[in-house]
């Protein structure tokens, strides 16, 4: 007589969301074709946005698109430059799905309502900030010697927080009061830090990592490269250009 076993099957894994790499490259690819195919039918005039093509092209460029791409990098190499536990995956599923939450919501108050709009800001921003809160737990318990490169990830991901609630705050301003240019401050800080100096961080840790190199150093080699973006982004506020282009060379010229 044949017998079977009563025991319940495992479980089968949902092979997308297994790695924090997977959810984040895809959805941001998706909200960044989304973003293109809208900021170009308002450029054409076929579309009329309900804030300005400026904001609505960087701010789903950086916080929809681009801080996905970097949240799946790093949640996938950070323990590794940290020496730790991966992120576990209760941890960055709540993430993903409140940046997809926070992304429609951002493209439907554009084409909609401003309010819409700055509602959908701050549930991305609440995904911002716990996505920079693991970052920062697995910096902490990480027992990796040496973690100056993970530092700067974290300063150049603090930076942009602080950009980002500056943005919400100044935007929601502009929705009940005459508050004109604004906008102007947010690119320079977004661009260098965010988009630069960001990913200079990350490529500066990642290359020697990945190639075993045992190549020392210069000393204070990320300080003088920060206060260099510091520099330049100062003289981009106040339309220095003449200064911003002559520090960018000097910049060039050290790397």
């Amino acid at each position: 007589m044949s017998t079977f076993s009563t025991a319940p099957l495992p479980q089968k894994q949902n092979y997308f969301l297994s790695q924090p790499h997977q959810p984040f490259f895809v959805f941001g690819l998706l909200w960044a074709i989304v973003s293109m195919v809208l900021f170009v039918l308002s450029h054409k005039g076929i579309i009329t946005l309900s804030i300005s093509e400026n904001q609505f092209h960087l701010y789903s460029l950086a916080f929809l698109v681009f801080a996905q791409f970097f949240h799946g990098f790093l949640f996938t190499t950070f323990p590794r430059f940290c020496s730790t536990m991966a992120i576990p995956k209760e941890a960055y599923i709540r993430i993903v799905w409140l940046y997809q939450i926070g992304a429609v919501l951002f493209f439907a108050g554009s084409l909609f309502s401003e309010w819409l709009t700055l509602f959908a800001m701050v549930a991305v921003l609440f995904a911002h900030s716990m996505a920079i809160f693991a970052l920062y737990w697995i910096y902490k318990i990480g027992q990796s010697p040496v973690k100056q490169d993970p530092f700067w990830i974290l300063v150049a991901h603090g930076i942009t927080l602080i950009t980002h609630l500056l943005w919400i705050i100044a935007f929601g301003i502009s929705l009940v009061w005459n508050f004109h240019n604004w906008f102007a401050l947010i690119p320079p800080i977004i661009v260098n830090f965010f988009f630069v100096f960001l990913t200079f961080s990350v490529a500066q840790r990642m290359i020697p990592f990945f190639s075993h190199s045992q190549e020392p150093k210069t000393k204070y080699f990320v300080e003088i490269v920060f206060s260099a973006f510091i520099i330049k982004t100062f003289f981009a506020l106040i339309d220095f250009t003449v200064g911003e282009a002559i520090i960018g060379m000097l910049l060039s010229l050290y790397l």
